[in-house]
């Protein structure tokens, strides 16, 4: 019962098959046999792995293989430790096909599993003349990944963002109609060759006998110009370009360009690519420091630099650990004239190798997304500290091939011997010219040439050292590009020394020798400008000049101020001042004699100007109505002085600055007080009875007005803080009545006294005399000071004498040394003769500071 339970489960399985049967074993379909080949096709096998059933208790008996065998037609040739055995057939199937073998073993119950045993062999290395110089993709094992796939699955499309491109001899036939961003229109020829280097490395026919060897052998280029034959478009059109390429077919989008600054549009078109499924590549840039290009810079952008053999980094490439990957960044390609280059150099030759390599994980995987592809690129990157993950692996990018030895046969590894005919383009060194001038350089350079023949730019650098060389500094907006080879550098400084040097570079990433060094001694051959003679004031005896500074290159400027009793006054006429400031007074003059003043200004450098525009003056003692004035003009706590003449304000703080303005007119009575309580003593005047009260020291209109005394009447205007607050109050004394009132208005007097006699020569006088914060009152009779501490009538509270008020002193108070009291101060013939205390003796200070 168990041999016919066992035979009759033999025939329910094998009974759906049509020619399985206990009578009529189960043949293989084999399907068209092909000879086994003397060249491995990775595609075919004539292998199978077969695990059969259980016999009998007996695993992988006798019987059962041979029904394998009789079922394919082939034999053992090997048992595996778990049981399994391989069986050889006599002729090569598809690896699809032997699958279909392997499903009916199964099936017709002969195997509890069953499976294709495909051949391996050393991984797939091309047979192009030029491989033994493509030391990138041995480097990366890019043969692993050509073991997978050349791309030959759905000839994935790639957009190529740059010069255009031509349909060169390894492209030919898999270039497909673009877009020209630039014009609008359909022709993207590369008139630059930089757009067809790229698009070579990505897809160049490779194992064909001839060139090199690109990245993806099938692949497809969809060429969009973005950049003119000169190297250079906006980022408007790359963003234009970018979404005409997502919506024609590209998968993929290489980048070899970019700039310093994004944009909102090329960001939107970037997004647009990543919703769409595009995977964007972009070269990082060739500056040599941590500044990524745009769109590089852009997170779904996937940032690629350039290694050098080891993965160190070439000193040009962009690094740090915002760039995402490395990439050999020195190719062999082919340039839009079918000449091959050795090499290729820069970020815009590692962007390509990245793109090539994705498409055949693209072909290999065509659900993977931008996220996937970018993370597969860097977490299986071999690592490097100067980018955030390191240099691509093929193996790690395309999965699944064989292993590659470098130093195998055919590897290609090791120093290649130069092929004839075949050398790396050197740029060629620039003769560097250079012309002095007025504290600036010209600059002019010969042309380079050779390299990749394109995007030629120009480095200047200059140095007050005793050399110039790539470490001196280059020139803030000296960097030229293409055909610029000129550059003016002004704003030297006179008596420095510079050297300067040219260093040119192309597209590629490559680097010419220095040029020659070119010494210019900077010379400062201008004179400034003539200074603006603004005012020439006469006094008595004296005129007051003030004019405008001047600037200059070389500095610090000397004045020379001239002066002359002829009609005209130059350069040549009579120096009576030198210095650096830009006002004088020219004292020790004869009243009546009318002089002309000019002003020349001279640099550092010796050169001088030509004399002002010239200003007349004529001393005389009869110049008007003038008054001293003191008060503190900068709130520093210190009493300055200063005249008021006819309206004409001349201050001078406790500091030594002089303020000018013009405030009232003749017959008004000028008054200072700290109106509004900022600290700031300011001049005001009074027109008969009206007060017209000026809060600036400035002119201009009245800050406010008010009726209080009579001066036409012989009322004397004070002010003073008579309450002890920060603001000052108006009053009058009408010879012996002193009325003072507690608010900024007319009306009556709110504190009346009787305290000396201005009819009898008495001058009135009022200040903080005990530093109490409140203003008092006093009178100089002759030259005895009489100061009461009170608001009241009385005796004094100090007597003593100081100056001789009838030989024509002017008596004064202030708080000359900042310690809250008013003391002293005699005014005789424009020397202020300042006393720190309420006592006679000699001045503590003397200021010379005449009326205008």
């Amino acid at each position: 019962m168990a041999i016919l339970l066992i035979l009759l489960l033999l025939c329910l399985t094998l009974g759906g098959l049509p020619s399985a049967s206990a009578q009529e074993p189960w043949s293989a379909d084999l399907g068209d046999a092909t000879p086994v080949e003397t060249e491995v096709d990775l595609q075919r096998t004539q292998w199978l792995v077969v695990t059969p059933p259980e016999t009998a208790g007996l695993r992988a008996g006798t019987t059962a293989t041979r029904r394998v065998e009789t079922a394919t037609g082939g034999r053992q040739v090997d048992r595996l430790p778990d049981g399994s055995i391989v069986v050889e057939l006599d002729h090569t199937l598809t690896l699809e096909e032997m699958a279909g073998v392997a499903d009916g073993l199964v099936e017709a119950g002969l195997a509890v599993a069953a499976e294709p045993d495909p051949v391996t062999t050393i991984a797939r290395v091309p047979n192009d003349p030029l491989w033994q110089f493509q030391w990138g993709q041995i480097e990366t094992a890019m043969p692993s990944a050509w073991d997978v796939t050349t791309g030959a699955g759905r000839a994935p499309v790639v957009g190529v963002l740059d010069t255009g491109v031509t349909a060169t001899s390894e492209i030919a036939g898999r270039v497909l109609p673009g877009f020209n961003a630039q014009t609008g229109g359909a022709d993207t020829a590369d008139g630059n060759g930089h757009g067809t280097l790229s698009a070579t490395l990505i897809a160049a026919r490779g194992d064909n006998g001839a060139g090199f060897s690109g990245q993806c052998w099938d692949c497809r280029i969809l060429p969009v110009k973005v950049l003119s034959d000169t190297g250079t478009g906006t980022m408007s059109q790359l963003a234009s370009g970018l979404r005409w390429a997502v919506d024609n077919g590209a998968e993929l989008v290489n980048i070899s360009a970019g700039g310093a600054d994004g944009s909102t549009v090329l960001r939107d078109a970037v997004l647009y690519a990543r919703a769409n499924g595009v995977t964007v590549v972009a070269a990082a840039g060739n500056d040599g420091d941590t500044t990524v290009l745009y769109p590089a810079a852009y997170p779904d952008v996937l940032s690629v630099a350039a290694a050098a053999s080891g993965g160190v980094r070439y000193s040009w490439s962009t690094f740090g650990p915002q760039v995402d990957v490395a990439a050999p960044g020195c190719n062999v390609a082919q340039d839009n004239t079918e000449e091959f280059r050795l090499y290729y150099c820069g970020t815009s030759s590692a962007t390509p190798f990245v793109s090539g390599l994705l498409a055949l994980a693209y072909d290999d995987d065509p659900s993977l997304t931008p996220e996937q592809l970018r993370a597969r690129a860097m977490d299986t990157a071999e690592p490097l500290s100067w980018v955030a993950s390191g240099l691509v692996s093929a193996p790690g990018i395309v999965p699944g091939g064989a292993e590659f030895n470098p130093d195998g046969p055919g590897s290609g590894g090791g120093e290649p011997d130069p092929l004839p005919g075949v050398e790396p383009d050197e740029l060629t060194a620039v003769t560097l010219t250079g012309t002095a001038g007025d504290l600036s350089t010209s600059l002019t350079w010969s042309a380079t040439s050779g390299g990749s023949g394109s995007g030629y730019r120009y480095t200047l650098h200059r140095s007050t050292g005793a050399d110039c060389d790539d470490t001196s500094p280059p020139i803030p907006d000296a960097a030229t590009t293409f055909t610029d080879r000129s550059f003016t550098d002004a704003g030297l400084t006179h008596g420095r020394t510079y050297r300067y040097c040219v260093y040119a570079s192309d597209d590629a990433g490559t680097t010419s020798e220095r040029s020659n060094v070119v010494t210019v001694p900077a010379q400062d051959t201008s004179p400034p400008p003539p200074p603006p003679l603004r005012s020439a004031a006469a006094g008595d005896r004296s005129v007051d000049l003030q004019w405008s500074a001047v600037a200059d290159p070389t500095g610090p400027i000397t004045y020379r101020l001239h002066r002359t009793t002829a009609s005209t006054c130059s350069a040549s006429s009579p120096v009576v001042w030198t210095g650096t400031r830009t006002s004088t007074n020219d004292e020790g003059l004869t009243n009546g004699t009318r002089y002309r003043y000019c002003v020349t200004a001279t640099d550092g450098a010796g050169n001088r100007s030509p004399a002002s525009n010239a200003r007349t003056a004529e001393p005389s003692r009869n110049l008007g109505t003038c008054a001293p004035l003191t008060g503190d003009w900068h709130a520093s706590g210190r009493d300055g002085i200063g005249w008021w003449c006819d309206g004409q304000v001349r201050l001078r703080t406790a500091d030594g600055e002089v303020i000018r303005y013009v405030y009232g007119r003749r017959g008004d009575v000028p008054i200072v007080a700290d109106w509004n309580g900022d600290g700031f003593d300011t001049v005001s005047v009074i027109r008969d009875g009206t007060w017209f009260l000026n809060d600036r020291l400035a002119g201009g209109a009245a800050s406010r007005s008010f009726i209080y005394g009579r001066v036409t009447l012989g009322d004397v205007p004070i002010a003073g803080a008579w309450t002890g607050g920060s603001r000052d109050l108006p009053g009058i004394v009408r010879d012996r009545e002193w009325h003072l009132r507690f608010q900024q208005s007319g009306g009556n007097a709110d504190r009346l006294f009787v305290y000396g006699r201005l009819t009898r020569g008495d001058l009135p006088l009022w200040g903080d005399w005990d530093a109490s914060g409140r203003d008092t009152v006093g009178v100089v009779r002759d030259g005895r000071w009489l100061l009461r501490n009170e608001l009241a009538g009385g005796p004094a509270d100090l007597s003593y004498v100081y100056g001789r008020v009838l030989a024509g002193d002017a008596p004064v108070t202030g708080d000359w040394n900042g310690d809250a009291r008013a003391t002293p101060a005699i005014v005789r013939d424009g020397r202020w003769m300042l006393r720190y205390e309420h006592a006679g003796g000699n001045a503590d200070e003397t200021i010379v500071f005449r009326q205008p």
